[in-house]
């Protein structure tokens, strides 16, 4: 039995992520990392969105083709096309629907960033929340500032 290629849970029928056995196609072209596909329209967590852009990325080559450096070029780069799609100041619902989709690659490439290093949105979300969950401080010029650690 194979753990399941979303949650890690050692379950071919995964329960906890949603990656049940008849939601999902698995493509065997690497029986080490089976590749998940939705079978019909399901609600697309973000475990499962993660775990598409993962697939999409094998598919291209990207984790073959590039390296650390490069995949967090990419990171930098979406960043600042973020950063563009922020600064105009009129037509509100064009610019949300540019953020929307630049925010989005920028998820993309940080995925791409950390798959090969065995880390998800998750992982990294969780360590972050642990390290500023009990941090005080005061917002200064717009940005939090936070009390100096003893």
């Amino acid at each position: 039995m194979k753990d399941c290629h979303n949650c890690g849970r050692a379950e071919v029928s995964c329960d906890k992520c949603t990656m049940r056995k008849e939601n999902i196609n698995i493509c065997l072209q690497d029986p080490d990392r089976p590749f998940w596909y939705p079978k019909k329209k399901i609600a697309l967590t973000v475990e499962i969105l993660e775990a598409l852009v993962v697939t999409w990325a094998y598919e291209r080559g990207i984790y073959e083709k590039s390296t650390e450096y490069t995949r967090l070029e990419k990171v930098w780069e979406e960043m600042y096309e973020l950063k563009e799609a922020m600064l105009p100041l009129s037509g509100r619902e064009q610019i949300l629907e540019e953020i929307k989709l630049e925010a989005g690659d920028v998820i993309v490439t940080l995925i791409n960033l950390l798959h090969p290093l065995n880390l998800n949105l998750q992982i990294c979300l969780d360590a972050a929340y642990e390290k500023i969950k009990n941090r005080t401080g005061k917002m200064i010029d717009g940005q939090f500032v936070r009390d100096k650690q003893t």
